[in-house]
């Protein structure tokens, strides 16, 4: 059995990821178990049994889930509990644009408050293609304060993976989505598993590859950081 977890910081294509992995036969793949308002301790113990008495029988062939360290409420004590846990296996999954990563935040909470008000149950995922959003502006002051929310999350993820400093894989979505075959085959050889793709994902892209396809103030937003590293991400 391998035992695996995924660190990533939000809108990092975790969610592709883990819905990939969960398609392996023989397998127990979680999102984000921790993500729920436990107290400290009770949020180390789901932990500790999702990985000892919560997997269902020795058939089990693969058992993981997902973190971010701002869902992580003890962080030096879930440290310490990923160190008892023998042999664990780390996926760490960042993104290199932080600005497309910034917009779909923004769309993935729309797309959470429309399947909240259309099936009861919000999602921020994209599952089907009627949900897809079109074309709409984007408030500059609501993209400037989620891309400092971004920047935040993605060195919040450095630090505790420097903390945790164990055998590691570093992942990018950029890698996932123009070298799909080379990811595929690092992570098939890193949890010794055979019939990984991520094509088998239940989740959809949420936003268009370009930007401008999906914003209709888009040039407003990418003239607001003219002169600094993030211009240049708009047009990615």
């Amino acid at each position: 059995m391998t035992k695996f977890a995924v660190s990533f910081h939000p809108r990092s294509g975790s969610s592709w990821l883990i819905s990939s992995l969960a398609q392996v036969a023989g397998s127990k793949v979680d999102y984000e178990i921790l993500n729920d308002p436990f107290p400290a301790t009770a949020q180390l113990q789901e932990f500790t049994n999702f990985f000892e008495t919560d997997v269902p029988n020795d058939a089990t062939s693969l058992v993981g889930f997902k973190f971010a360290p701002y869902q992580i409420i003890d962080k030096l004590g879930f440290i310490e509990a990923i160190h008892a846990v023998p042999d664990l296996k780390i996926i760490q999954l960042e993104r290199e644009n932080i600005v497309k990563a910034t917009f779909s935040e923004i769309r993935g909470i729309m797309i959470y408050r429309l399947t909240q008000e259309k099936y009861g149950e919000g999602n921020p995922n994209l599952v089907r293609e009627s949900d897809r959003l079109g074309r709409y502006p984007v408030d500059l002051n609501l993209f400037q304060s989620t891309l400092r929310e971004k920047l935040t999350a993605k060195l919040d993820l450095h630090f505790m993976m420097s903390q945790i400093n164990l055998e590691t894989i570093k992942i990018k979505y950029e890698e996932m989505y123009f070298d799909q075959e080379n990811v595929e085959n690092k992570i098939r050889d890193y949890l010794n598993i055979e019939d990984f793709s991520l094509r088998k994902s239940l989740t959809k892209k949420l936003t268009s590859d370009q930007l401008s396809d999906d914003i209709t103030n888009f040039e407003e937003l990418r003239e607001a950081y003219a002169g600094t590293e993030f211009y240049n991400m708009f047009s990615e």
